[in-house]
């Protein structure tokens, strides 16, 4: 039956709005049902302890007790509230009831008690048996009002148990109208039960407005816990379901089922109907969390006909559910493999940045080291034109000197010494080692990496440099012409040529010594630019 109103709610409901608020307050209630459940045994476990106390003898107590017992326990535990309505049958055995005169009320009442238990448990076989014995008797307006609503509750089960387009529903149908119409033609009008009955009729009879009405004057003055209120609710929800209203329909289903949870009731029908809507919906996390609930609650409440019921719409619900569970996990390992693939982009990405700030810091030091050479060769550049500035001053005073004196015949002589000429040459070359060494400071053991092994140079101080090895560091900063070497260095050009020959002799590769002259401490340009630059710059002085 289940199955089939959900495959003909499905399209009509399809994209409702969900009540949100009450669907958690709903999830929250679930929660905390264990503190409903524990107040509403300790309610019956108070009732059993004044049981436990009666004496023997108060045979009448005991059975009024039993029969309260066992109706408190009806909703709440279907096997113990057969349990203590079989108990209220044996104490009519009692000769303190057997032998009263009114013992007739005393056993109508017990197969009240046990009509209502079967009912509950869903053992309708036995349940018919004693209807029909309750049809049978004679019993007094009081007793037809409580067997009255027995058998409308009795019929209300059975017709929950059918498919509703079987025939055998429509006759449950007619035995519960007609159980109905019998308590409208008794109860009082002030009694909320008949206030109930009344509304009900008006949702039957298609009267929504006034049924509407009716029941939310209802569910405003009835305590939450009740379950008249659970079934004032359920039936304000039927209401709007007819009015085409979805989202109260919703509403008042967990209205419903809040009230069930509270009061203690674990075969309310509202929350697998709330579950069965949320399905139609699309919302299968929700109507699997409340159908597995609705079905623990039977469960534990023995409630064997609504375990049925319910049991007929969990494989559609389970279904839908792990094959959403089922998407979700595809979902989260296509994830996982987009994150990984993220993950290992940003490690990449990392160690590239790494590596830039690596570089970049060794930029920003080869800049701070060209900023400092660049510093020495101006200080040295300075020193070389104030020294020169000295020279010169002591020369021109010495000219004018010799010249004042008629030395000029000794003056003619020191100048063709070359005496001044080898001091500025010296001077000038020890400031070039210097600033070259400090460029190449590895400039002596690469050109040894080019020569013959027993024609290194192994004992060259690490601050000064051979005419050889002046000439190829001219070579290494660019300056290999002969012709401008001998202007720099102030060797003739044969010598230049000389040295240059013994050179390439000396290498492992004669013919490509001076290129790969060239290519040693390639790292080492910047320097070299300022360098060659200043070296230029005497050649042409």
């Amino acid at each position: 039956m289940a199955v089939a109103m959900m495959a003909g709610v499905t399209e009509a409901y399809a994209g409702e709005k969900l009540p949100n608020k009450e669907i958690k307050l709903l999830d929250e209630t679930i929660l905390n049902a264990q503190v409903y459940t524990n107040v509403k045994q300790h309610r019956i476990d108070s009732l059993t302890r004044v049981l436990s106390r009666m004496p023997a003898s108060d045979v009448v107590g005991r059975f009024a007790s039993t029969v309260k017992v066992s109706d408190q326990y009806r909703a709440f535990n279907a096997d113990s509230a057969l349990f203590y309505a079989y108990h209220a049958v044996t104490l009519l055995n009692n000769p303190r009831i057997a032998s009263r005169p009114d013992f007739a009320a005393f056993d109508v009442k017990a197969k009240i008690a046990l009509l209502n238990a079967h009912s509950s448990a869903g053992l309708f076989s036995t349940a018919d048996e004693i209807f029909h014995t309750l049809e049978s008797m004679t019993l007094t307006p009081a007793q037809k009002i409580e067997f009255w609503k027995a058998a409308r509750q009795y019929y209300s089960y059975m017709k929950a148990y059918v498919d509703d387009d079987s025939p055998i529903y429509g006759d449950y149908t007619r035995q519960y109208v007609a159980y109905d119409d019998s308590l409208l033609m008794v109860l009082p009008h002030s009694d909320r039960f008949y206030q109930f009955i009344h509304a009900e009729r008006l949702v039957r009879d298609g009267k929504y407005d006034d049924a509407e009405r009716r029941l939310l004057g209802m569910v405003k003055i009835i305590p939450e816990t009740s379950n008249l209120y659970a079934m004032a609710a359920y039936q304000l929800a039927e209401v709007y379901r007819r009015k085409g209203n979805n989202y109260l329909y919703a509403t008042y289903l967990a209205k419903a089922s809040i009230a069930d949870i509270k009061g203690g009731v674990r075969e309310g029908l509202a929350l697998p109907t709330l579950a069965q809507w949320l399905y139609t919906q699309g919302n299968t996390n929700e109507a699997f969390r409340f159908i597995n609930f609705a079905m623990s609650e039977a469960n534990a409440g023995n409630a064997r006909m609504r375990s049925v019921a319910i049991a007929s719409l969990m494989p559609v619900i389970d279904s839908a559910y792990r094959e959403r569970i089922s998407k979700a996990n595809d979902m989260l390992f296509y994830s996982v493999i987009v994150i990984a693939v993220l993950l290992f982009l940003s490690l990449f990405l990392l160690v590239m940045l790494y590596r830039n700030i690596k570089r970049t810091h060794a930029i920003n030091s080869r800049i701070c080291e060209t900023v400092r050479a660049v510093e020495s060769y101006f200080g040295h550049f300075i020193a070389l034109c104030a020294n020169y500035a000295d020279k010169l001053d002591s020369l021109t005073g010495l000219v004018s000197r010799k010249i004042a004196s008629g030395q000029s015949d000794e003056l003619l002589k020191m100048v063709k010494s070359g005496r001044f000429k080898e001091t500025q040459n010296d001077e000038f070359y020890a400031i070039f080692d210097t600033a070259f060494l400090e460029i190449y400071p590895d400039f002596i053991r690469e050109i040894n990496g080019l020569l013959q092994e027993d024609k290194q140079f192994p004992d060259v101080p690490k601050d000064s440099l051979t005419p050889e090895l002046r000439i190829y560091a001219l070579v290494r900063l660019g300056i290999g012409e002969s012709t401008r070497i001998s202007q720099v260095l102030h060797y003739s050009v044969s010598t230049i040529y000389t040295y240059r020959n013994r050179m390439r002799n000396r290498a492992v590769s004669r013919d490509t010594f001076e290129e790969d002259v060239k290519k040693i401490c390639a790292q080492d340009v910047s320097d070299a630019a300022i360098l060659k630059g200043f070296i230029r710059q005497k050649g042409d002085k």
